[in-house]
């Protein structure tokens, strides 16, 4: 009986500490290369708060912003790895790790965000969405949404771009994706990759004459202290 007893209390110990093992919180490691002020970290965190919530409070996402964790394709390798959990980051950057999203990524084939929205959650885009989930599969990648619609719009110190002449000889700072390099070029700028943490001094020591962003992106970062010309051509998606 006492035998009996014994078992009976080990297996109930086991049980609490198993219980107790399952309550720990965990937690989440979230990063982007922006400001607190950008959608990625607002989005993050009501993301955060929801998880949560619906946690009962087991799970917890902390979020890195500016950079924290490395540049965007350094966070993206990070989640590769399983150092990093979540990342909010541009169809560009992605692009590179998971192909069939450049068909989000080729220059002028939105007319704008009405647009956008429309074709990423219509036919197209949900077959776009089963292929990216399929192909993240396999660099070990796992897209949660696709999310916009905001676009990269040109901005520099020279002077007004009015039109296609304007962009002969400007050096833009372009992130490092083929197709985003190839549009400006293509225009008559100098496209000139430079990570993202390095983009305000390079604006302000002139080692590049523009950039092309979001319009979030110029508010959040303060791009518009070292820009004085900003042109709305919905040239590149920006969807995240």
């Amino acid at each position: 009986m006492k035998k009996i007893c014994l078992v009976i209390g080990l297996l109930m110990l086991l049980a609490i500490f198993a219980s107790s093992a399952s309550a720990q919180k965990v937690t989440l490691r979230y990063g982007h290369a922006n400001a607190v002020t950008y959608p990625y970290h607002i989005a993050g965190e009501a993301f955060a708060k929801a998880v949560e919530e619906k946690s009962k409070g087991t799970l917890e996402v902390k979020i890195f912003p500016l950079g924290q964790l490395g540049g965007e394709r350094d966070i993206t390798e990070g989640l590769q790895l399983g150092t990093i959990d979540l990342q909010g980051t541009s169809l560009g950057v992605t692009g590179t790790f998971i192909k069939v999203l450049n068909i989000y990524n080729l220059p002028f084939i939105f007319k704008g965000p009405d647009h956008f929205m429309k074709v990423t959650h219509g036919p197209l885009g949900q077959w776009v969405l089963k292929e990216v989930i399929s192909e993240g599969e396999k660099v070990n990648l796992k897209p949660l949404s696709i999310a916009g619609p905001a676009f990269r719009v040109p901005m520099n110190n020279i002077r007004p771009i009015n039109k296609l002449d304007d962009f002969k000889g400007l050096k833009i700072r372009t992130m490092e994706v083929p197709l985003h390099k190839d549009a400006y070029r293509a225009l008559g700028a100098s496209a000139v990759p430079l990570p993202f943490g390095e983009l305000y001094t390079a604006l302000k020591t002139g080692v590049v004459d523009g950039n092309e962003n979001g319009p979030a992106t110029l508010e959040a970062m303060k791009f518009y202290e070292v820009q004085k010309y900003v042109t709305y051509l919905p040239i590149l998606s920006n969807g995240g």
